[in-house]
């Protein structure tokens, strides 16, 4: 049988890589009911021009900063519809709303912490968790051979690193003395990650 007598038979069959969209979307109104059709895609833009009614102790706020600029297109949008929320938009609202909602809710202590016998616990707790029995021995051997960096060892390290990595250990000097310690930066993430439950279209 030669090449020019043998049929060649295709299948034109379109796979896909992915599960039916109606299918996923069932599945997520079944596990998530009702999470999907809450409307939200002007919630940034609303909180980006609503008055801020909040009391903020220790901090300045520049009120000549810009308002970001609203993006004159579109993006593209999923065909299924979930309860993920919209991008935020980076502005100084959004930082005062950070702000508020994260460092400035931290509780504080009710009682002293003693610094040793906490670093005790965790070590001991740490020891007691991860490391066998067996191959306790090493820890004694680390004791009795710390290691003790010098400026051959670092150099050595140094090029085995990237120049990304040298260029931060090589800039200029930044003692720690100079350094503003009472200045603090955040970033936003313009991702937001929703919750996993009904409260979802509630709490983002």
């Amino acid at each position: 049988m030669s090449l020019n007598t043998v049929k060649l038979y295709t299948n034109n069959t379109k796979l896909s890589g992915v599960a039916d969209v109606n299918s996923l979307m069932y599945f997520h109104d079944l596990i998530l009911p009702g999470n999907a059709y809450h409307y939200h895609e002007f919630d940034a833009i609303n909180v980006l021009n609503n008055d801020l009614d909040m009391e903020l102790e220790g901090i300045s706020i520049i009120e000549s900063k810009k308002p970001p600029k609203i993006s004159k297109f579109d993006k593209l949008r999923p065909v299924l519809k979930t309860m993920m929320p919209s991008a935020r938009r980076p502005s100084q609202t959004e930082s005062i709303l950070a702000l508020n909602k994260r460092n400035m809710a931290v509780p504080e202590l009710d009682g002293l912490v003693d610094p040793h016998a906490l670093g005790e616990r965790l070590v001991s707790q740490f020891v007691n968790s991860y490391v066998d029995k067996e191959n306790l021995w090493l820890l004694e051997e680390y004791k009795r051979n710390p290691i003790k960096p010098n400026v051959e060892l670092v150099e050595d390290w140094l090029m085995t690193q990237k120049p990304d990595v040298r260029k931060l250990i090589d800039g200029p000097d930044d003692n720690l003395e100079d350094r503003r310690w009472n200045n603090y930066k955040f970033m936003i993430k313009p991702t937001v990650k929703p919750a996993l439950d009904l409260t979802a279209p509630y709490t983002n």
